[in-house]
């Protein structure tokens, strides 16, 4: 047998399996108590999910920030978690203070007293920075004990900045003893720090990491869906990433199949709102909040 009819017939048998991995279908999960006690869950209506407390319309995770997200009617908190210098972790998005407050230097520098002294209202502006009204208002850095004591009832999507076993421990013992553990998404970029987790406190839901997201879509685009085997309850993702559109109705409703919600972030305008909507995604992470609750009232699903 010649070397190209030899090739021809590998080539063959190739698509042969992938035409047969392709029409299998893929196994059907139910939801994640998260997702499950959830009243709109399968019902083609986002859930508004405020980043970073909404920080379109006030300072980020600050107490103040929560608060009025929550009076609104947010279905989640998205919230960024990492350590203070005497072990204490703090409700904080960036590496370094001086974005958010009147400081400067690595927020794991400071103890958590020091950073109580902080304004975190500081540099907030919605026009570019001629006003800062809540700069002087006694907003503080939370830490992650006062949220959940706070907000007991609240679902919320939690996102590990540290990456080591201290962390993902801690961060499970606050949930246990909030009994939280139903309301909570853990999620990291890091496969490893969810690997940790996950080990430490099985039954808590988790988010893809960055590796884990890119493997499972890329056997979505294959049509290879059915080789997926997930280790997560939700998807946190980008509807476009350069050319590739990664969000669309068969990647939503093939997910949600295997108990998968997909969360698209960061979405601020309306009409993106509205075209994922319409796509039944299951999250929409916004710093616009209200802009998504508008959205949702005028088509009748609030």
């Amino acid at each position: 047998m010649s070397g190209r009819r030899r090739l021809a017939l590998a080539a063959a048998g190739v698509l042969l399996v992938w035409a047969f991995l392709a029409i299998l279908p893929a196994p059907i999960s139910f939801p994640h108590p998260y997702f499950a006690q959830h009243p709109r869950w399968g019902e083609s209506i986002p859930q508004i999910i405020a980043h970073r407390g909404g920080w379109g319309l006030w300072p980020q995770h600050t107490l103040y920030g929560y608060r009025h997200a929550v009076d609104m009617g947010v279905d989640a908190l998205e919230l960024d978690i990492q350590r203070s210098s005497d072990g204490v972790m703090v409700v904080f998005h960036d590496r370094r203070v001086g974005r958010v407050t009147e400081a400067g230097g690595r927020i794991d520098s400071y103890t958590f007293e020091e950073l109580q002294s902080l304004d975190a209202g500081y540099n907030w502006s919605a026009d570019e920075g001629a006003t800062h009204p809540f700069r002087g208002q006694g907003l503080r850095i939370p830490s992650l004990d006062e949220v959940l004591s706070t907000f007991p009832d609240q679902h919320m999507i939690i996102e590990l900045k540290t990456n080591d076993a201290q962390s993902a421990e801690q961060l499970c013992g606050l949930l246990r003893a909030h009994r939280h553990q139903h309301r909570a998404i853990v999620a990291s970029f890091d496969t490893e720090s969810l690997d940790i987790f996950r080990q430490v406190c099985p039954g808590v839901a988790t988010s893809a990491s960055f590796a884990e997201a890119w493997s499972y879509t890329i056997l979505h685009l294959l049509r290879l869906d059915v080789l997926a085997n997930p280790e997560f309850e939700a998807l946190q993702v980008t509807e476009f990433k350069g050319p590739l559109t990664l969000v669309n109705e068969r990647f939503v409703d093939k997910s949600q199949g295997r108990g998968i919600a997909v969360q698209v972030w960061t979405i601020d305008k309306e009409q993106d709102m509205e075209r994922l909507t319409d796509l039944g995604v299951q999250g929409l992470i916004t710093r616009r909040p209200d802009r998504l609750k508008r959205v949702l009232e005028a088509r009748g699903r609030r």
